[in-house]
Parts: structure tokens; C-alpha cells; sequence
């Protein structure tokens, strides 16, 4: 059964993976470190099944506003909700943390994270024409 729990420095390593297996450019070692240890602004959540990480969110907070900088899934885990429940779990967090406006950008072409995204009430508000090489950022925008 699929856990969702927050982030540790015992699971570094395997954030790495996930970024290393996901992204084209993968945040650093140093990167999620920093990440991780600032609890007071960000939280990090992941998705593991008996001790394998799947997936993890991560997302910065100040005040009321809040901004999902990573959501990512092993490319043989996804289309099996991990991202939905992280997402979910992280904004019902948030939201318990006074949160509640948090921001996202995302690639044009990212049809799955737009659906998800949009299936979870985020509303497209802005582009950022090639912001991505030849291809544009939308933000995003969920109000709770």
C-alpha cells in the first residue's frame, strides 16, 4: 500500500533518483538538501511503498502564499495517482499552515501535469512565451 508521508534527510538519496530519472535537469544533491532543511518555508512530501520511494512534491510557503516547485514520479509509477494524492495531501497541508493561494509553472507541453492540475482547480493565469526553450510556461493558480 502507497504511503504519503513527509520528506527526511534519510531519503536524500532517494529523492535524487527520482529527479535523476524524471527531470533533464535534475536538482542537485545540495539543492534538495537546502530544500529539506528549511522545514520553516517549504514542505516536502513523498510517495513509497515499502520502503521504495516512488514520487515526491515539494513546495515553498511564506505567509499565505505558497508555490509547488517540484512534483515528480518514476517514469515506471506514473498514471497510478501519486502525484494527485501528493498534491491533494500537500495542499490540505498547506491550507492547515494558513496557506491559501499557491502558484505552479509548467511547460506547455505537459499535457498530463496540466490535466492534473487543472482536474485539481488550478487555473492557468499567465504564459511565459519560451520560457522553456521553444516552449511556454504556463502558471498556474489554486485559490483554497
Amino acid at each position: 500500500m502507497i504511503e504519503v508521508r513527509p520528506c527526511t534527510f534519510a531519503d536524500l538519496p532517494a529523492l535524487i533518483r527520482v529527479e535523476q530519472e524524471t527531470f533533464a535537469h535534475p536538482w542537485t544533491k545540495e539543492s534538495l538538501h537546502t530544500a529539506l532543511s528549511a522545514r520553516e518555508t517549504h514542505l516536502a512530501l513523498l510517495a513509497a511503498e515499502e520502503g521504495q520511494v516512488f514520487a515526491y512534491a515539494l513546495f515553498q510557503y511564506l505567509l499565505d502564499e505558497g508555490e509547488l516547485w517540484r512534483l515528480a514520479s518514476l517514469p515506471a509509477q506514473q498514471n497510478r495517482g501519486l502525484g494527485q494524492r501528493l498534491l491533494e495531501t500537500g495542499l490540505d497541508a498547506l491550507q492547515a499552515k494558513g496557506v491559501h493561494r499557491v502558484f505552479l509553472e509548467v511547460a506547455a507541453d505537459n499535457g498530463p501535469a496540466i490535466h492534473l492540475y487543472e482536474k485539481l482547480a488550478f487555473e492557468r493565469i499567465a504564459v511565459r512565451p519560451n520560457y522553456y526553450g521553444q516552449t511556454d510556461g504556463y502558471i498556474y493558480r489554486w485559490e483554497g
